[in-house]
């Protein structure tokens, strides 16, 4: 049987430690030799606390205050005669500090927070001046970074609105993210992660933590930065820890890369129901403003998806199980304005282009639950883009004609931004005769209308993409399930007994459709399927089996038909 990962225990970790003892590699035989020291002092003056190897010899206080005692001494000793220089600027393999760093990393966590935080200043007053002398070694800065984030996590709220050494701690973490190396840099981000996402005690829920505005703050103003200089920060002011060349935007990308741990407390939001006026408080502004600034970076190769990577990750309603109701973004027809001006092109990296059709479809999704009045305005732009730019394009990779199928369909603009009275005035518009040939139309066609003669002629002109174009008929006849009067101007039809749109608007392209089953050599036989069997549910057995032809094949008749039951 597999076994299950479990977190590691206090004991696991030093029992590690110690076995590096005999090693011949400094940085590894330092802190083992250290710990051996430490227990051989507590065994002296303390009783062990268990004899059991699955439990630490001694609990996590008294390793605690030994290896701070021991940091204290460590960097308060002064250049001795016979030394080159003090403690604090050794920070090299083998040396003591960095050794005592990695074993206070271990034993931080797993020491009760009452215990640390009792220690808190002078602990953070040993700790904060070895962040310059230990950036040219990454094994004792990567100790300090999980030092300060364990001291972040224990601290209260009012210890961390009032404590100038953990803000500073703070300022160092954050400037981090920018650290040119990847296992630095990855420790910060994760560190910044999970103080903003981590309750403050005693809350037992995350968010607004006392912290939250100084690093939106610092994002902001890197943003900003970045966006003015085109994304070369060499022009900019520098980060303290952060010394690299910043090529092709390498820092804006590491910035939006931490962001995405984040990013979900990164301001309250106003929910729907909402009135938003210029007089809503400045955090309601916060994730609108943060959207302005990422889609005013500049186009650089690696940015750009990472930018509509997260922009998909904040335009994504919540889920609806957890009973969460949508942000209102103020700012959200500008975003989709942004969006539909910028597409990249369609020659490009896949990746771009399905990352850049997430983040278009989320945007419209949230449009159609936070403002679906306004959502018609840009329906028609953002089908074109994606049906006849992207899909029908003639040379594309697979992922991007995934991406964009889902996009229009079962994802995307069908399924969540046609709304009910979209539908009925497609129903009218065919009612009033004006899909007749040569009739002349008495209104705009409607949205739905140009959605299905685009799938309908698009199955005429590109066989190749009949793949990408079934599912969108599927998705259609699915979104077009509700029911309308006979006769007349459509009107919703609740009782059930009425015609369906979809029978109504459909049901002479499905029959098109499952004509080409039978054709010899059709590759594309379980997506026809798919449709017909959408509509067979939709609307009826009887209704699709008068309409398709009558020499269709038993064995298909007889799936089809096991459909509607």
């Amino acid at each position: 049987m597999a076994s299950i990962d479990t977190p590691e225990t206090l004991e696991g970790a030093l029992a590690k430690v110690r076995r590096l003892n005999g090693s011949n590699l400094p940085h590894q035989s330092k802190p083992a030799q250290l710990l051996i020291a430490i227990e051989s002092s507590l065994k002296s003056t303390l009783p062990a606390a268990s004899s059991s190897s699955a439990v630490p010899a001694y609990t996590s206080t008294a390793y605690f205050a030994a290896l701070f005692q021991c940091l204290e001494k460590a960097v308060n000793d002064e250049v001795g005669e016979d030394e080159d220089m003090a403690e604090t600027e050794n920070m090299g393999q083998g040396a003591l500090i960095p050794a005592t760093l990695y074993l206070l990393a271990i034993v931080i966590p797993e020491t009760p927070a009452q215990v640390v935080l009792s220690k808190l200043s002078p602990l953070l007053e040993c700790l904060l001046p070895l962040f310059d002398t230990a950036l040219e070694h990454p094994p004792a800065l990567r100790s300090l970074l999980q030092i300060t984030t364990s001291l972040l996590l224990f601290a209260t709220g009012p210890i961390l609105s009032s404590s100038p050494l953990l803000k500073k701690a703070w300022n160092y973490l954050l400037e981090l993210n920018l650290d040119p190396r990847p296992k630095v840099r990855h420790l910060a981000q994760e560190g910044v992660r999970k103080v903003l996402t981590t309750p403050v005690p005693p809350k037992l829920t995350a968010g607004s933590h006392p912290y939250l505005p100084r690093a939106r703050e610092w994002v902001t103003a890197h943003l900003e930065e970045e966006a003015k200089n085109g994304g070369s920060s060499s022009k900019g002011k520098k980060a303290r820890f952060a010394d690299a060349d910043d090529g092709e935007g390498k820092k804006v990308i590491w910035i939006v890369q931490g962001l995405r741990g984040w990013v979900a407390v990164w301001g309250d939001e106003v929910s729907l129901p909402a009135i938003t006026t210029d007089s809503s408080p400045p955090n309601q502004q916060q994730l609108s403003s943060l959207c302005s600034h990422l889609l005013s970076l500049p186009p650089l190769p690696h940015l750009t998806p990472q930018i509509y990577s997260l922009l998909a990750h904040l335009l994504s309603p919540p889920p609806t199980e957890i009973g969460a109701k949508p942000s209102v973004l103020q700012n959200l027809p500008t975003i989709i304005d942004s969006l539909l001006a910028s597409p990249p092109e369609v020659k490009s990296n896949s990746a771009d282009l399905s990352t850049y059709l997430s983040a278009l479809t989320s945007a419209l999704i949230k449009m159609s639950l936070q403002d679906p009045l306004s959502l018609p305005a840009f329906l028609p732009k953002a089908f074109n883009l994606i049906f006849n730019t992207v899909l029908l394009a003639p040379s594309i990779s697979q992922a991007a004609l995934a991406a964009a199928t889902e996009s229009i369909g079962s994802q995307g603009i069908i399924r969540y931004c046609v709304t009910d009275e979209m539908i009925l005035a497609a129903v009218d518009f065919k009612r009033q005769g004006s899909l007749e040939p040569g009739a002349r139309k008495k209104q705009k066609t409607p949205f739905v209308t140009r959605v299905i003669a685009a799938v309908s002629d698009a199955m005429n002109t590109h066989a190749l993409k009949m793949g990408s174009l079934l599912p969108l008929l599927t998705a259609l006849v699915s979104r077009l399930r509700i029911h309308v009067t006979r006769e007349g101007a459509a009107q919703l039809d609740l009782s059930g007994s009425g015609i369906t749109a979809a029978e109504e608007l459909l049901l002479d392209l499905v029959t098109d459709v499952g004509d080409l089953r039978t054709q010899k050599g059709f590759e594309e036989k379980p997506k026809v399927d798919e449709v017909v069997g959408m509509a067979i549910e939709v609307m009826g057995v009887e209704a699709v089996l008068k309409a398709l032809p009558l020499n269709i094949e038993p064995d298909a008749y007889v799936e089809w038909r096991s459909l509607e039951y």
